[in-house]
């Protein structure tokens, strides 16, 4: 983001907890401090959080490890996923993108939009 420059500030991040029955509010918060403090946290329910992942094609999977319904794991995919005022189709990059691969899509969507 600090590399954006000015452009940067246009730009607002956002992470979407895909654990509801693990993560709390205060979890989620501590956890996008670690990044910066623009982030904001989004939770939701399960189903919620499922079609949100399901319309923007991100893969969830819980895995289990024993009868315990505490003992599993999350395992998705970790798209970034840009979306820009008045353009109807998000842009998805592949979360392992170098950084200089996300600034150059980032400031592509932003020269894009204008402004």
């Amino acid at each position: 983001m600090e590399d954006l420059g000015e452009v940067g500030n246009r730009v607002q991040p956002i992470f979407v907890s895909l654990d509801p029955q693990r993560e709390e509010p205060n979890t989620v918060n501590i956890y996008l401090k670690a990044f910066s403090d623009r982030f904001i946290g989004l939770r939701g329910s399960e189903d919620q959080l499922q079609a949100a992942a399901s319309a923007f094609g991100v893969s969830v999977q819980r895995i289990r490890f024993s009868a315990d319904p505490t003992d599993y794991t999350m395992v998705h995919s970790s798209p970034v996923i840009v979306l820009v005022p008045g353009k109807p189709d998000p842009i998805s990059i592949n979360g392992d993108s170098s950084a200089e691969e996300i600034r150059a899509a980032l400031n592509s969507a932003l020269e894009h939009r204008g402004g």
